[in-house]
């Protein structure tokens, strides 16, 4: 018998044909591995954290909420479609209908399977976005206030609602897409037709049920939606005021009930359908329904809101507006706010500030904004370390007094390295070291900033046991920890010596074992974290390092500041991170966009984008957080403890915050009030001062928060930290005494709305550990007399013919800089400090240094190189008291640039004028050129960098000096 052919077509057919779904399970199964090796190193790093309870919680959460979702939608979809497969009569009246039906139902599984799972797959992703709705909703406590309209307890708008909203939202979509698809599917089938003269019955009675039952459970879940849209009246926004409004309530909340009992009676005459079969009368319903929607819905609220509102509108409003500025007021926590009338004096006399004295010190001239360039050239030290843009503000107590201090962290900035090789970015590179720090309100007789934590290793007054800077807010890259025993060190340290470190804090993930090695390598798509000989058996992995991120991951549910800050804490370097609750759903509360109420010439406005929303009604500082600059350690605690939404959270994650008692009292006095909340509530004030109904709707009591009149553009002065001594006051209840002593406090100001003139100054006490912490104050200034507002302050101190002379030789060569522009309540008025920066021009390396203290008090200036002198030129040659800034400035403080002249050169010493002086002043310079030269070369051998760097600086100083002695 001859052998049987076997075609070769055939053959090469199948294998094209079992080829594809190969290569879909191939792709499917990559696609599952790299979604595990992110759950589980997510796990791994939440658990090496202490905080495995807020990944277990909200993966549980996420995934009961897919399938929940999931089958609601796809379970609702596959259902219908299986139905309108089932209800097909066997013999159709069509041929084409019988065709198409008998083909659907040959591939009847792939038919029903496929939408369900795709409509399914789009249902859990919209469940896993409800995660956070649902977690409140279900740990809710009660907050023990009403809304003004319905009496409800305010937890209903907070935790219910949003649920609410939710759910009802995706079963109306669930069933309004599903009575969508019955219809074209008996349409499709020939089981719902158009009528006829030959056929008067055009749909079958099983059809008919089906499509009838499917929009009547649609019907009555869009009335529950109109139930749930009269509560969201309190929510709306408007354009005069968001919640309720007059026709909102006369008009809308009735409407909405009369537009769900339609909903319900249609619902109910679909049902009806089933029994008696027909379409007239309850499509007749819908056409009523969708009438009345028309009528009451748009036309009955515009006839309202133009007959009976409008021209009347203060009065119609009134109640409205009370019960939004009651609410407002309460959801940003400015409920409290003390407003006094300060009549600011302009005048000036000897001895003026005599009763500020324990003030003065406080003035800060050193701009944090100004003096990044000033750190980062003299204390670098590195071309790879970096500080950040604008420094911090900080109060440490220093021989017994508390100062407030200038600080900044050193951090590793990868992006200055020469080489990016793998090997130095990930396991060479992995930390900065110290802080760099100086006293607010002192300066060196150079203009340089006085130090009181510099070099490395670190020197000074503020000196960590543990320098070392593992996460910080410049490290966004992962790196490799870890040595084997027996093996050297590989991570740079300091320069000193070229001394290594091997990372011991122990909350890095463990990645000795090949299968996390395996995901990690996945995860960050590197395979040399599988090939490389420096990830061994006791490597672990550091990633997610910024602060700010570390806390947003742990706590999901908290919004963090954009402002966070180094502090020195029992001997650490840890990282302040103050994070807030917020909520859109705050009954009649105005909403604000953050964006907008935080921006100003100094905010870092990309990090809203990490904000689930942008705009709110309700904020609280509930939680202060720490992040270990070494270990990564976080720390949860509470704050505002009387904080609602604080309290529901911490039922869900229970026991990852920790109480208010737990802070140390070294940590407490480091916390301070956070700039974002003061912002948008200086935003709030800015209308919200306001009591009265009347006066707020006429705005003629408006405030508005100036420019920034030290930059160009439109962007707002920031709020200022500084410590300041509120000044004796009229109030309602009579006259307020001065406070004793000046508390730390962060600042801003107001003019009117579109004018450029000081309408008031508010101030909140910052200091945390004072029983006034959160305290905020106005003093309202007079309508009898124009006090000037920045801008027009800024102007005329710089436009001051002295000024103008002494600063024009700077300003001529582009070497003028001013810092910012402080407005203190001080002697019986205001005071204005400006401090002016000069920097060489066409010199590489050059920085900012403080040369001179402009100051105003009504319409008196004063310039000086310091503030004690700018202060006593104007308050007739004495003050009154003391600014301080003449502290001991020990001989320890490292060198750098003098200031520069008009032309760049350094202002002392005085400059030869003979030939005989030119020669002498040549020949000095060189020798004491020679000199540095020597030390330099010294303190290179030595390892001392800090002092190599001093020695060089000084030497080119002197170099320079004996080039211009010589012409």
């Amino acid at each position: 018998m001859p052998p049987t052919k076997v075609s070769t077509e055939t053959t090469s057919g199948g294998r094209g044909r079992a080829l594809l779904p190969t290569i879909l399970i191939v792709v499917a199964l990559a696609w599952l591995y790299v979604v595990f090796a992110g759950v589980w190193t997510d796990q791994l790093w939440f658990d090496a954290l202490g905080f495995q309870q807020v990944f277990l919680t909200q993966l549980g959460t996420k995934a009961g909420l897919a399938v929940a979702f999931g089958l609601v939608l796809g379970g609702i979809v596959g259902l219908t479609v299986w139905l309108v497969l089932r209800l097909q009569p066997a013999n159709s009246q069509s041929r084409a209908n019988q065709a198409y039906g008998d083909f659907l139902r040959r591939h009847r599984r792939a038919v029903v399977l496929v939408p369900a799972l795709l409509f399914g797959l789009f249902g859990g992703m919209s469940g896993v976005g409800r995660v956070s709705e649902f977690l409140a909703w279900a740990n809710q406590v009660t907050v023990g206030l009403q809304d003004a309209r319905f009496h409800r307890d305010l937890s209903f708008y907070l935790f219910d609602y949003p649920w609410y909203r939710a759910v009802v939202s995706h079963v109306e979509l669930s069933l309004g897409l599903a009575g969508a698809i019955a219809v074209l599917g008996h349409f499709a089938l020939g089981t719902l037709a158009a009528p006829s003269r030959q056929r008067r019955r055009v749909t079958s009675h099983a059809a008919h049920r089906h499509i009838a039952i499917l929009l009547a459970a649609f019907f009555v879940v869009y009335g529950l939606s109109h139930l749930l849209d009269r509560y969201g009246q309190l929510l709306t926004a408007g354009d005069l005021i968001d919640g309720l409004t007059y026709t909102g309530d006369k008009a809308q909340i009735g409407a909405n009930l009369i537009m769900a009992c339609i909903c319900f009676l249609t619902a109910a005459l679909f049902l009806y359908s089933c029994v008696r079969p027909g379409w007239t009368v309850p499509i007749t319903s819908v056409v009523l329904m969708l009438v009345t929607s028309l009528i009451i819905g748009l036309i009955y609220p515009a006839v309202v809101q133009s007959l009976k509102v409008n021209p009347n509108r203060p009065d119609s409003e009134g109640p409205y507006i009370a019960m939004n500025i009651a609410a407002t007021r309460a959801a940003y926590g400015v409920e409290d706010i003390e407003i006094a009338d300060y009549s600011a004096t302009t005048t000036v006399a000897a001895g003026q500030l005599k009763e500020d004295a324990a003030t003065l010190p406080g003035i800060r001239l050193i701009d944090p904004a100004m003096v990044s360039t000033t750190f980062t050239q003299l204390q670098q030290l590195r071309g790879y370390y970096s500080v950040n843009s604008v420094l911090d503000v900080d109060r440490y107590v220093l021989n017994g007094k508390e100062t407030d201090v200038v600080i900044a962290a050193r951090e590793i900035d990868q992006a200055r390295l020469d080489s990016q090789d793998w090997n130095n970015l990930h396991t060479v590179y992995t930390h900065g070291y110290g802080l760099i720090a100086a006293y607010g309100n002192r300066r060196q007789s150079s203009g340089q900033p006085e130090w009181l934590a510099y070099d490395i290793p670190t020197k000074g007054e503020l000196v960590a046991e543990q320098p070392r800077i593992y996460f910080g807010e410049s490290t966004d890259n992962y790196v490799v920890v870890g040595r084997d025993s027996g093996e050297e060190p590989i991570e740079f340290d300091m320069p000193l010596g070229d001394a290594k470190n091997t990372y011991d804090g122990g909350l890095g993930v463990d990645i000795g074992g090949l299968g996390n090695r395996l995901l990690y390598a996945t995860r960050f798509t590197s395979l040399n974290l599988l090939l490389s000989d420096r990830v061994n058996q006791n490597s672990q992995i550091l990633y997610d390092r910024d602060p700010q991120l570390r806390v947003e991951l742990v706590a999901p549910w908290l919004t963090v500041d954009n402002d966070t800050y180094p502090a020195l804490v029992d001997g650490r370097i840890v990282w302040v991170v103050d994070a807030y609750t917020t909520s859109q759903y705050y009954p009649n509360s105005q909403r604000t966009s953050v964006s907008e109420a935080i921006a100003d010439t100094r905010s870092n406005n990309a990090l809203t984008a990490l904000r689930p929303t942008d705009e709110i009604n309700y904020i609280r500082n509930s939680v202060k957080a720490t992040v270990d600059a070494y270990s990564g350690e976080v720390k949860l605690y509470a704050w505002d403890e009387s904080d609602p939404l604080l309290q529901t959270w911490m039922k869900v994650y229970p026991g990852t915050v920790e109480p208010r008692s737990a802070i140390s009292d070294e940590l407490l006095s480091h916390l301070r009030y956070p700039s974002d909340l003061f912002k948008i509530q200086r935003q709030i004030v800015d209308r919200y001062h306001v009591t009265d109904p009347q006066v707020w709707f006429g705005q003629s009591d408006r405030w508005d928060v100036p420019a920034d009149p030290v930059k160009t553009g439109s962007a707002k002065e920031p709020s200022y930290y500084l410590s300041i001594r509120w000044p004796e006051v009229e109030t309602d209840t009579g006259a307020q005494a001065a406070d004793e002593q000046p508390l730390f406090s962060l600042t801003t100001v107001y003019t009117p709305y579109n004018r450029e003139n000081l309408s008031a100054f508010m101030a909140v006490v910052a200091e945390a550990t004072s029983p006034d912490y959160g305290r905020i104050r106005i003093l309202r200034m007079s309508d009898q007399q124009q006090i000037e507002g920045p801008g027009q302050a800024f102007n005329n101190l710089t436009r001051d013919t002295k000024v103008a002379n002494m600063l024009l030789p700077y300003e001529n060569q582009g070497s003028l800089k001013y810092g910012n522009l402080l407005t203190i309540p001080l002697g019986g008025g205001l005071l204005y400090v400006e401090p002016v920066y000069t920097q060489q021009t066409n010199t590489e390396g050059a920085f900012p240094v403080l040369t001179y203290v402009v100051v105003r008090f009504g319409d008196h200036t004063g310039i000086a190189d310091s503030l004690q002198g700018a202060l006593d030129e104007i308050f007739s040659g004495d003050a009154g008291a003391t600014t301080g800034e003449d502290g001991d400035t020990s001989d320890d403080q490292p060198d750098g640039e003098p200031s520069a002249g008009p032309s760049g050169q350094p202002t002392a010493p005085t400059q030869p004028t003979t030939s005989a002086e030119r020669q002498a002043a040549a020949q000095a310079a060189l020798a004491e050129a020679e000199t540095q030269f020597a030390a330099a070369e010294q303190a290179l051998r030595q390892g001392d960098l800090a002092a190599y760097q001093a020695a060089n600086q000084a030497a080119a100083a002197a170099v320079q000096r004996a080039l211009e002695a010589m012409g």
